[in-house]
């Protein structure tokens, strides 16, 4: 099962609390998710949340534009979002002593300033445009620079990088060296080295690009989908 708790900071801005959690799995089930790196898992978690992150800005665009409340588009299932209603319900009746607020049927009018500069058509959902700043908000700023173990995995990952990209460097120019030199034939040790120097050309290209790779799944943003972007109200 997972647990999730969005706790508004200011406007525009919301604090995610994820938990998974596991019981009554048999023993390699239980092995197999304990064997898998928690910065790992934290990553997979972002996905999650990044994919919703389209749809909810999405609907942020719209009500900036519309400007209907959301009591207007909104259909609050009876079984499932009590406590959904209620909370904006009370927002209506004590938001107005608040510095911002957004009920279900009112809302403040700075409610949207953080949207200023957005123009209002094409609706648009770059990261920058949803942030209290004028820089690419990715999965680093979200979550991996608050992540001890998630930043961590960054800089070892980083790290490693850097060391196959000196090796490639240095195999090559090893390599180049001694081909080049008038004795390579005539030592049996550098011809040794040639052998193994040459074949980690290649191979430490492919580990430096895979870091790469994997380097980029920490700066990660969510994309507008494709599909939303002819949707009527959207």
């Amino acid at each position: 099962g997972a647990a999730l708790h969005c706790m508004p900071l200011t406007l525009g801005r919301s604090r995610l609390l994820f938990r998974a959690y596991f019981t009554g799995l048999p023993a390699p089930a239980k092995l197999l998710i304990n064997l898998k790196p928690k910065w790992l898992g934290n990553l997979n978690s972002c996905k999650i949340l990044e994919q919703d992150a389209g749809l909810i800005t999405t609907q942020e665009d719209h009500f900036k534009r519309s400007k209907y409340a959301l009591k207007d588009d909104y259909i609050l299932l009876s079984s499932s979002d009590v406590f959904v209603k209620s909370y904006r319900q009370w927002l209506d009746k004590v938001g107005h002593g608040m510095p911002w607020f957004q009920g279900l049927a009112t809302r403040s009018s700075n409610v949207d300033d953080h949207l200023a500069e957005i123009p209002l058509l094409p609706p648009v959902l770059d990261p920058i445009h949803h942030r209290a700043g004028n820089f690419v908000e990715t999965r680093y700023h979200r979550h991996v620079m608050h992540c001890p173990t998630t930043r961590k995995a960054l800089g070892r990952i980083q790290t490693l990088k850097k060391g196959m990209l000196a090796l490639v460097v240095t195999s090559i120019t090893l390599s180049c060296g001694m081909a080049a030199s008038n004795n390579i034939f005539a030592s049996r040790a550098l011809l040794r080295m040639l052998k193994v120097m040459v074949p980690l050309i290649p191979l430490s290209s492919l580990a430096a690009a895979g870091l790469h790779k994997l380097e980029k799944r920490f700066f990660v943003s969510f994309k507008r989908k494709n599909q939303m972007s002819a949707e009527s109200g959207l």
